[in-house]
């Protein structure tokens, strides 16, 4: 479990995670709301339509454009999901600051969260994820005939 953004993650079995960038250098304050559509899953039957899933899933994590998506992107994702779930929810996110990012005393009007250390739990120690592997796995579950 992560306290700080200076304390390092360890796994359970006492490991380090794969990850490749670390939580001091993921940033959370400025993530505009998103919302995720997981309904493309839904219809995945074949390559090409896990493929589409699959880049609907992956491609708005890419922030950098690089066609790899890494445990940061992934932890900024789901940090602006759940802003945009606040957003849903009637709830102001310009009062929201990532509990890592905020400095001593909270302002006031402002609300520190701790959805960036929970969502760095999650996938902080993931690996980066390329396109190049997202088509391999497509084609593996749907070989060509």
């Amino acid at each position: 479990m992560i306290n700080s953004n200076t304390q390092l993650q360890t796994c359970d079995d006492g490991s380090q995670p794969v990850g490749d960038v670390e939580w001091i250098s993921c940033l959370f304050s400025g993530v505009d709301p998103t919302w995720s559509d997981y309904t493309a899953w839904e219809y995945v039957e074949d390559e090409q339509s896990c493929l589409d899933a699959s880049y609907a899933y992956y491609g708005p994590m890419d922030l950098n454009g690089d066609e790899a998506v890494d445990n940061c992107e992934m932890a900024e994702k789901c940090y602006s999901d759940r802003l945009g779930a606040l957003q849903d929810e009637g709830g102001d996110v310009s009062t929201i600051v990532a509990s890592g990012e905020a400095w001593g005393e909270e302002e006031e009007g402002m609300t520190a969260v701790t959805w960036d250390e929970e969502c760095w739990e999650w996938f902080g120690g993931d690996a980066t994820v390329t396109r190049a592997e997202v088509e391999g796995w497509c084609t593996d579950l749907y070989p060509s005939e």
